[in-house]
């Protein structure tokens, strides 16, 4: 555990007045793991007064309520209540939540999620959506059977040349690139990318209405804006200058790259040296696993049927990109290059390092490393108006307040001008949308912020938005029921 000036100050501090702490987003400290955890564990631990803790999303997790375990008996230390609310799952936190209230340990303020009137804002680009939606429908399938052939391969080809119990262990060994979870990835950033030229049409319409755009996305896309940017690149430059903004089938392409490699452990056993170093300190040495990757090209044989197979299927697959239309790669680069094009700048909030920009003709772009912006220099460029709009990635709706504050005055009016909040998709958990349309809202504001979400206009967003809508009403009933018992 290292310790700053301010935290040596603070330890000092604490052992010479006994206070008592008050910890502001107090989930932003989740787990002792962390050096900074650990600190605030250690410094508030020498204080033998009850912590107050403030968060709107203190029970987000298991992880969160178990950081609170000093409001309950003794008998439930952090581990315990960790593994608990594990299991329980959101039943249980509200059980907990409610328990909490009763027992006087904690007061909740009550969201009204109905209150908020946000506009759903569909793409005028239907058509173009749903030719995509049925390309990649087809590339999917594709992929599903290209992924389980792979593995049936792999399969067949370990029980015909081993034992059946080494087979069983080789077999339980591969770890093929999950089709769903990846397929998620892939689900977010295609229908991001769809949203995209929605989205910054309604940004662009917010300023020539005298509003001040607050856009969220939840994903950069960074991953995959690297690997282009790597396979372009000439050797020593710093930059790549491109004709065309960058083309969502880049990702696809590293993705169908992915599709085609398997990840394997080997377990390595410790040293003698770990295993004496452990035994000092009363522990056990446990081997490490190392993880590896290889592609099914680098274990076959060229001239195989198997090969020959494998290499057909990617090669359709790959082909089948080209039924995919035009669509943005990064829609957070998308949004900003749109504005920039009608001279409207943009801070930002990801914390990620690769970016795109319009280049200085207007007319090419150009990806680069992006200078580091905090999210402390972006709030400040946004309410100063030093920048009319600003975007934020999910990880960056807390903490940060851009509400038209009177105390925005002295900047000038301009300062002052309504919000737009701008969700391109939907948080499938409510508390997390509410907390992003939250960033434009707060008291003390002399406009009210206008609330937008920027849908495709296809089955799968119609569905969501159901199940929102259904979210939503379940809380308005439950607060008519606790002001009604």
């Amino acid at each position: 555990m290292l310790m700053g000036d301010r935290a040596k100050w603070l330890l000092n501090f604490t052992e010479n007045n006994n206070p008592q702490f008050i910890i502001d987003e107090s989930h932003n400290i989740a787990t002792n793991d962390t050096n900074r955890g650990k600190v605030i564990d250690y410094i508030t631990n020498k204080s033998n007064r009850p912590i107050i803790r403030a968060s709107a999303t203190w029970s987000k997790n298991a992880k969160n309520i178990a950081r609170c375990h000093d409001m309950f008996p003794t008998d439930y230390n952090e581990e315990t209540l960790k593994k608990m609310v594990q299991r329980g799952g959101t039943a249980l936190q509200e059980v907990l939540s409610n328990t909490l209230i009763a027992e006087g340990a904690m007061v909740r303020r009550e969201h009204n999620f109905g209150k908020r009137q946000v506009n759903i804002i569909q793409s005028h680009e239907t058509q173009r959506n749903r030719k995509a939606t049925d390309a990649m429908a087809t590339i999917m399938q594709k992929a599903s059977h290209y992924t389980k052939r792979q593995f049936e391969i792999y399969k067949s080809a370990y029980i015909n040349s081993e034992s059946a119990q080494d087979a069983v262990e080789r077999t339980s060994n591969i770890e093929q690139f999950s089709f769903s979870s990846s397929f998620s990835l892939i689900a977010d950033g295609f229908t991001n990318a769809m949203r995209s030229s929605a989205a910054a049409q309604v940004a662009l319409d917010a300023v020539s209405k005298k509003q001040k755009p607050i856009i969220g996305i939840d994903k950069t896309a960074e991953s995959s804006l690297e690997f282009l940017f790597n396979a372009v690149r000439k050797k020593g430059a710093d930059n790549v200058v491109l004709e065309e903004f960058p083309d969502f089938k880049a990702m696809m392409q590293r993705w169908i790259e992915k599709q085609g490699t398997r990840e394997y452990k080997i377990a390595i056993e410790p040293t003698l040296a770990e295993m004496r170093k452990a035994q000092r300190n009363g522990t056990v040495a446990e081997p490490t696993v190392e993880k590896h990757q290889v592609t099914w090209r680098e274990e076959m044989e060229k001239g195989t049927v198997e090969y020959q197979e494998l290499e057909s299927l990617e090669k359709d697959l790959i082909k089948s990109l080209e039924t995919l239309p035009d669509l943005p790669l990064s829609p957070i680069d998308y949004v900003k290059t749109e504005l920039a094009k009608h001279e409207i700048s943009t801070a930002e909030v990801s914390g990620r390092k690769l970016h795109v920009r319009l280049h200085e003709d207007g007319r090419r772009y150009v990806i680069e490393p992006r200078e580091k912006e905090t999210k402390a220099e972006a709030q400040f460029a946004f309410n100063s108006n030093e920048k009319e709009a600003i975007i934020l990635t999910k990880a960056g709706t807390e903490g940060i307040s851009l509400h038209a504050a009177e105390s925005l005055s002295k900047y000038g009016s301009e300062a002052l001008n309504q919000r737009h909040v701008i969700l391109m998709g939907s948080f499938m958990n409510i508390v997390d949308e509410e907390q992003f349309f939250g960033r434009g809202e707060r008291k003390g504001q002399v406009a009210k912020a206008e609330s937008s979400k920027v849908i495709t206009g296809m089955p799968i967003e119609a569905r969501m938005l159901a199940q929102a809508k259904e979210i939503v009403l379940g809380y308005q009933h439950q607060q008519l029921a606790m002001l009604n018992p």
